[in-house]
């Protein structure tokens, strides 16, 4: 197996060169109220979002100090973590798309039940801390996605697609 290493020079285009006829119609199949244009969309900003993750994976390589931390997936977007659910399907793909793109296998980690079962505990003890503390992170989130990837795709992720899908949240998050 070769041995892989993260890429110097992943532009965000280089990231976004990529389609996936399957990943999109098995998304589409899961959303069929949704569009072929929104659906692209969505894919768009799901490459976005794995390039973002490469980003902060990069500059940690260059500086071990950098206190960066990984992105979350807040609830506005959660239709572009279900398409990265989506692309995780086509096993292959995802995985030579990651190392051809980034050098480097951008993993999901979801929120564990101990994480869960935490995060309960903490706010039936203290909701306002824990409130504050997940306002705080968004803030540096937002900083983050602003600064890498602009103003546009910020408003785009957090007030533009939860409003337009809203009925498709819904739907993930009664899953």
């Amino acid at each position: 197996m070769k041995n892989w290493k993260i890429k110097e020079n992943c532009t965000l285009e280089d990231a976004l060169d990529y389609e996936n006829d399957e990943v999109t119609h098995r998304f589409q199949e899961s959303f069929p109220s949704l569009s072929p244009e929104e659906v692209s969309l969505i894919f768009e900003e799901t490459k976005k979002w794995l390039w973002l993750g490469y980003k902060i994976r990069f500059i940690k390589s260059k500086d071990s100090e950098a206190a960066i931390p990984s992105p979350a997936v807040y609830e506005e977007l959660l239709l572009i973590d279900e398409m990265w659910h989506t692309f995780l399907l086509y096993t292959k793909d995802y995985m030579d798309y990651c190392y051809n793109k980034f050098g480097i296998y951008i993993h999901h980690q979801p929120t564990s039940y101990k994480q869960k079962a935490q995060s309960q505990t903490e706010y039936q003890q203290d909701p306002d801390k824990l409130i504050q503390e997940v306002v705080a992170d968004k803030k540096e989130q937002f900083s983050l996605i602003y600064d890498h990837l602009g103003e546009e795709t910020l408003l785009l992720w957090y007030e533009k697609m939860p409003e337009k899908f809203e009925k498709e949240l819904h739907q993930i998050m009664t899953a």
